[in-house]
């Protein structure tokens, strides 16, 4: 009797603490705005990414700043560069992503360029955003913007050292909401250059190199699920059952 009624006491406490598996599914898009630069410095953005659409032209989001000639001093080929690319945000990629609430996924890759270049000594940040469109329009958008951190490193005496990019500040817009009487949270998570393994608050390329990391989130349920009272009070019942048993078998 004792281990039957307690058996059934933790399982129905399990079951009221259980939320059912929620998939979510979307498209990602980046763009960039806001540059920080010297009045002096050339630099220009090619939003092609389209965040928050589902019919976007293929192309990526890129921000280029610096040129490699004192003699043709605009953006060319040869410009040291962001560029990043949403999941399913392309009529040509297929699909988007498929997350269940508390796994990590893929936004999309950042690819960082770095080439040495004139007319970008006072490039030193860029704004971000990343637009993330549930299909389910209950669900609704959620935008990140993230301040980009530049650091232009000096090379010299034949030295390579790694230019930077890093989060320096991040809001959020609508990135909290509710579904199926669970509240949720899209939080995220980082760089992360090995497949969402580790995860970095920036990313670095040596000149005349390129790097790609990938940037992740993850859905979290923040819900606290109450145990109902009614429960409560079924399972003190059942402890007073198990109590009276002990005494009827100890007299």
């Amino acid at each position: 009797m004792k281990k039957i009624l307690l058996a059934l006491f933790l399982g129905l406490s399990a079951a009221c603490a259980q939320s059912s598996t929620v998939v979510f599914d979307g498209v990602v898009g980046g763009s960039f705005s806001s540059v920080v630069a010297g009045s002096g410095d050339k630099y220009g953005i090619f939003n092609n990414d389209n965040t928050l659409t589902l019919d976007a032209t293929s192309g990526h989001a890129v921000f280029a700043w610096g040129t490699s000639s004192y003699y043709y001093p605009a953006i060319d080929g040869n410009s040291s560069s962001f560029s990043f690319q949403g999941v399913g945000s392309d009529v040509s990629s297929a699909g988007g992503f498929s997350v269940t609430a508390g796994d990590q996924f893929l936004l999309g890759d950042f690819t960082y360029h770095n080439t040495p270049v004139y007319y970008a000594g006072g490039v030193t940040g860029v704004t971000f955003d990343v637009g993330i469109d549930f299909l389910d329009p209950a669900l609704g958008s959620s935008l990140f913007s993230v301040n980009l951190a530049i650091d232009n490193t000096p090379n010299t005496g034949g030295t390579n050292v790694p230019d930077i990019v890093s989060i320096a500040g991040m809001s959020t817009s609508n990135t909290a909401f509710s579904f199926g009487g669970h509240d949720y949270v899209l939080q995220i998570l980082g760089f992360s250059r090995d497949g969402g393994v580790t995860f970095e608050t920036g990313t670095a390329a040596n000149e005349n190199e390129a790097t790609t990391a990938g940037i992740y989130a993850v859905v979290n349920d923040v819900t606290v699920v109450p145990v109902p009272a009614a429960l409560w009070l079924f399972g003190s019942g059942l402890m007073g059952l198990l109590g009276v048993a002990r005494r009827t078998r100890t007299s």
